[in-house]
């Protein structure tokens, strides 16, 4: 069968690329997932700081509802900001991340076949002229 070493190697470096490969998908997803339900929640906070102003706007006075309103604004300017710096990169930076892996993953995965491909050849040779 399989008597090159060399040959050995590169299908074992295959499967490992191919297994990398999957786990690095798979790490991909899941920041992704988690970083569209932070931006989700950023969303919702947000909404929530419109209802705040909107309510100020109709009820413009300068009591206990403006310093109250006042304080959770700056609350959630605390939590909108703490969530920003927790959220790295955008969900276009992650697919533009997944493309270039994608692609250098494919190159490498079609060098690596070409030489298996030739090596194996090589190999059908050789055991051809042992066998004459």
């Amino acid at each position: 069968m399989l008597k090159n070493k060399s040959l050995k190697f590169l299908i074992s470096l295959k499967l490992f690329l191919y297994l990398f490969f999957i786990g690095t998908l798979v790490f991909i997803s899941v920041k992704m997932k988690t970083d569209y339900e932070n931006l989700e929640n950023v969303n919702e906070l947000l909404e929530e700081k419109i209802s705040y102003y909107q309510a100020f706007v109709v009820n413009n006075d300068t009591g206990s509802f403006y310093d109250q309103l006042s304080k959770s604004i700056k609350h959630k300017d605390l939590e909108i900001k703490a969530l920003k710096q927790n959220n790295t990169f955008s969900l276009s930076s992650w697919f533009c991340v997944i493309l270039m892996f994608c692609s250098i993953y494919f190159y490498i995965a079609s060098e690596l076949e070409s030489k298996i491909k030739k090596l194996k050849s090589e190999e059908s040779d050789f055991e051809e002229q042992q066998m004459l």
